[in-house]
């Protein structure tokens, strides 16, 4: 399938119908159940005549060709130019790229979501976080009778294609979680001070 095929599907889907994808698509943490439904109410919508996966197509295409843009209303209107002269004769294909264009604040957002995630995915390395207990044993001066047990906590971060392992107590623990509080602080105040959405 080629991009007129895939914007020939938006003409396919009435307006509230559209409304509901673009909530879907455009919000990361939409629930699975809600994109199930959504999804499944185009497959109905769409027939045999197309694919859902050329609805998120399209989007995709518009987000790469418009998140590094420096003049993001410039670059818009070439894109409106080249999915118009792309469209010809095709009616259908024009009325799928209408729909779409007026929803250009979704397209907005979208974009601004995708471009925030790059970032996001670029400069943070962190993957995943492990910890596990570990009770240590101490023996007496004979090595036959247990006096205490040391409770220790082993972290394992996962970093791209790093991981790191350290051990720790309780009370590094608690120095740790203080640290990354007064981490969440400042970046409430940031955002009260409308350097962070």
């Amino acid at each position: 399938m080629d991009i007129t095929d895939d914007l020939r599907l938006f003409s396919k889907l009435d307006d509230d119908l559209l409304t509901k994808f673009l909530n879907v698509a455009g919000r990361e943490k939409s629930s699975p159940v809600d994109r199930a439904e959504v999804i499944r109410e185009i497959e109905v919508a769409l027939g045999d005549d197309g694919d859902v996966r050329g609805l998120f197509r399209v989007l995709n295409h518009l987000a790469r060709g418009l998140a590094t843009a420096k003049d993001f209303e410039q670059e818009f209107s070439e894109v409106d130019a080249v999915f118009a002269k792309l469209a010809g004769d095709d009616d259908e294909v024009a009325a799928g790229w209408a729909k779409l264009r007026t929803n250009k604040n979704f397209i907005d957002d979208f974009i601004f979501s995708r471009k925030e995630q790059e970032l996001k995915d670029r400069f943070n390395r962190f993957k995943d976080v492990n910890a596990t207990v570990d009770i240590r044993p101490v023996f007496d001066i004979k090595r036959e009778e247990i006096k205490k047990c040391l409770h220790m906590v082993i972290v394992s971060f996962d970093a791209d294609d790093d991981e790191f392992v350290i051990e720790m107590s309780e009370d590094d623990i608690d120095e740790v979680i203080e640290e990354l509080q007064r981490a969440k602080k400042k970046l409430s105040i940031t955002r009260e001070l409308g350097l962070l959405k």
